[in-house]
């Protein structure tokens, strides 16, 4: 749970649907008082059937968000028109986000396409940063300006993603790139008995999970096998791995390679838990911060049972805000979870919602 008291409930949440629409709208067409809409147009800005669209028409005509009139006959073209001047509404709208520390619902109505000036205001910025509780305990609230990729060890190819994964996740051994040598982690030994054909690890002992169980060999052989299932090319060579003990783990190879041990300091050898189906939305490991994901964004808290120590700040916030060009959104991007469209975890009607 979050050291942090919760902030102010708002009186009125956000409309996303309603926003969502007059954001597409705005992008189209500019400032104006009446909008053509086709219903074709509203089921691909909100992501949904018709029959939702027309639903969600009337439901925002019936409230006096907005005037809907249908097109009858051919060649008619439905028209919306808005009661409030959309700068005036938003302006309201961030200044009562701002004053309840609503970071996530900023981030998303920022994701939104609007023009920046509009929605990122001095009271908008003044939500980010680093604040201190009452407590005395640390967050940092900040945003990234792209949507993460993959967040897999297997398939993790960018440095940023690979720094965050090694903020939840361990590895082995870790590489020390100011000395250009190995230096223990979850493994606190490690030798080969001949030459480079065999390696034996030497576990640390009551190292925990996130969720609660403590690491043993078991979880090393998992994610060898995890690796050489996913990425051979990764550990080519392997012939063979067992654990003679439970904090002791063999390896044995084809041929003797003097580097594998530097093969196990990587991102793609973080270890994961045997026990717990991967998920890279909400990855598990022994790292010193655990992974809780937030409506567009997620955040880093301090694992109070790290091997290591505990970090010294006690969460990190992060959300998604693109740098858009033009105030476009962009149409890669899921509107509100940090993946992009194609991938399998973009739960595009769950966000919508």
């Amino acid at each position: 749970m979050s050291p942090f008291p919760a902030p102010p409930t708002l009186a009125t949440a956000p409309d996303w649907p309603y926003l969502t629409l007059r954001a597409a709208l705005h992008a189209r067409d500019g400032a104006q008082e009446r909008h053509a809409l086709t219903l074709a147009d509203a089921q691909a800005w909100w992501a949904c059937s018709d029959r939702t669209a027309k639903r969600q028409l009337a439901r925002l005509h019936v409230s006096g968000r907005l005037v809907y009139t249908p097109g009858r006959g051919r060649g008619n073209t439905s028209r919306v028109a808005f009661p409030g001047a959309l700068d005036a509404e938003l302006a309201d709208l961030t200044a009562c986000l701002a004053a309840a520390g609503a970071a996530a619902e900023l981030a998303r109505l920022s994701r939104l396409g609007f023009p920046r000036g509009w929605v990122l205001t001095d009271a908008v910025r003044g939500t980010f940063g680093l604040g201190v509780s009452p407590a005395g305990t640390d967050r940092l609230r900040t945003v990234i300006t792209r949507p993460l990729t993959a967040m897999d060890p297997l398939t993790v190819n960018s440095a940023a993603e690979a720094h965050l994964l090694t903020q939840v996740l361990d590895p082995l051994l870790v590489f020390d790139t100011d000395t250009g040598t190995l230096r223990p982690h979850l493994a606190h030994h490690w030798g080969t008995p001949d030459g480079g054909r065999s390696w034996v690890f030497h576990l640390r002992r009551g190292v925990s999970f996130h969720h609660g169980r403590t690491l043993d060999a078991r979880d090393v052989l998992f994610t060898l096998e995890r690796v050489r299932r996913g990425a051979p090319w990764y550990l080519p060579g392997v012939a063979d791995a067992q654990a003679p003990t439970p904090f002791t783990v063999q390896v044995t190879l084809d041929r003797p390679d003097l580097f594998f041990p530097r093969r196990l300091a990587h991102e793609q050898a973080l270890i994961l838990p045997r026990d717990v189906p991967f998920d890279e939305r909400r990855p598990v490991g022994t790292g010193a911060f655990r992974w809780h994901a937030l409506n567009g964004g997620f955040r880093l808290e301090a694992f109070d049972a790290h091997f290591a120590g505990r970090p010294l700040i006690d969460e990190v916030e992060v959300f998604l805000v693109p740098e858009l060009r033009g105030d476009a959104p962009p149409p890669w991007m899921c509107p509100v979870c940090l993946m992009i469209r194609s991938s399998a975890g973009c739960r595009r009607t769950a966000c919508i919602s």
